[in-house]
């Protein structure tokens, strides 16, 4: 009996040929899957920035409202009342 070795050489090479096949494919897929992933990730990046540039503009906004009809009396009253809530707020929680 003798070995062709013609034949066992063409079906090793066609299977590591579908096997490189297959191999390309999947990272293929995958690379296609990241991209997708980045560019949702951009996407919701950019959305995430325009939003904190509307509050920020909206924040700078009411601070500069704020300092129109600010005074110093009022501005110490005000004070005032933020660290007498602030007092009671952490009352509240140690007695919690």
């Amino acid at each position: 009996m003798t070995i062709d070795w013609m034949d066992i050489a063409i079906t090793v090479l066609s299977a590591g040929v579908f096997a490189l096949i297959g191999f390309v494919w999947k990272w293929s897929h995958k690379v296609t899957k990241m991209e997708q992933q980045q560019q949702e990730n951009t996407r919701r990046i950019k959305g995430l920035e325009e939003d904190n540039d509307k509050v920020s503009d909206r924040m700078y906004s009411m601070n500069k409202q704020r300092g129109e009809f600010l005074t110093r009396d009022s501005y110490r009253h005000d004070s005032k009342e933020v660290k007498d809530a602030l007092r009671d707020l952490h009352k509240g929680d140690s007695n919690g």
